[in-house]
């Protein structure tokens, strides 16, 4: 078997992406086919952890036969069902992808060739676009705002404000073996908190394309619940900003956390409250 360095700068690089969901009908066959149809010298491990859809989600992801591997993730929840899909993976270069989330097409390949030419490089962050059920773009200016504080990137300013979008963001293997796998205590932060954990030591290769899409509709987790997620975005802040010793990014962690839950309040607190209900 080849070397996994070898692997990694060689023709056919493989890629593990996990998608973990629960009722994704509506959307994850258009994550699924955006993920399937990229091209290049790589190879793609699809894996998909299902926490008991009932909708006929699974019946979608039977229509692709062996181009996915589909696991069995009742009980769990979006942590434990994403590292149970990391755990599984076999690729090199690995990336989780929520069922209503997009790659843009090309993505993989851009993603492997930054790799390639930043070898010692752990994780990769890329640009991302917010769309709406139709696959609109929507809310633009906050995508600049967020790339343009990606471009100017350094710990401090992630320890104050994430605006690092999920979906758009690799990693090597070895990152997860020396670093660990997502925090199963978090279930609004996760990413944030993993942000924070493995970004003290190891700067990301910022790549400024758009690699992907992040949906945002009535129903989604961030929009239901954003009021609780800062909050927890704001511990875990602090927390970090304590552990690294830059306690001076805590008041503008408090600062951004206001200001966000200002913005989220105006756009979606009819959506919030309405789920309260």
């Amino acid at each position: 078997m080849m070397p996994r360095q070898e692997r990694i700068q060689g023709a056919l690089t493989r890629v593990s992406i996990v998608t973990t969901c629960l009722n994704a009908a509506s959307t994850i066959r258009r994550t699924i086919e955006s993920i399937l149809s990229q091209q290049g010298d790589f190879t793609i491990e699809y894996i998909i952890t299902d926490a008991g859809s009932t909708d006929g989600t699974r019946d979608i992801i039977a229509e692709f036969g062996e181009q996915i591997r589909l696991i069995d993730a009742q009980k769990l929840n979006q942590s434990q069902g994403i590292n149970l899909g990391l755990k599984e993976a076999g690729g090199d270069i690995l990336a989780y992808l929520n069922a209503d989330d997009l790659y843009a097409p090309g993505a993989i390949q851009k993603v492997v060739d930054s790799f390639k030419k930043y070898p010692l490089s752990q994780w990769l962050v890329g640009y991302c676009r917010i769309i709406d059920e139709h696959d609109t773009e929507m809310q633009s200016w906050i995508s600049s705002y967020k790339n343009f504080l990606l471009r100017h990137y350094s710990y401090f300013l992630l320890l104050s404000e994430n605006f690092i979008c999920q979906p758009a963001v690799f990693f090597r293997r070895s990152l997860l073996e020396s670093h660990g796998y997502f925090s199963e205590r978090e279930n609004l932060v996760m990413d944030y908190e993993y942000w924070l954990r493995i970004g003290k030591g190891n700067t990301p290769v910022v790549l400024g394309e758009q690699l992907a899409a992040f949906r945002r509709m009535a129903s989604t987790k961030s929009n239901r619940a954003f009021t609780r997620q800062f909050k927890d975005d704001l511990r875990v802040g602090c927390h970090y900003a304590v552990r690294s010793g830059k306690v001076l990014a805590i008041p503008l962690k408090f600062f951004n956390y206001l200001k966000t839950i200002c913005i989220y309040s105006f756009l979606y607190r009819s959506v919030e409250s309405h789920d309260k209900g």
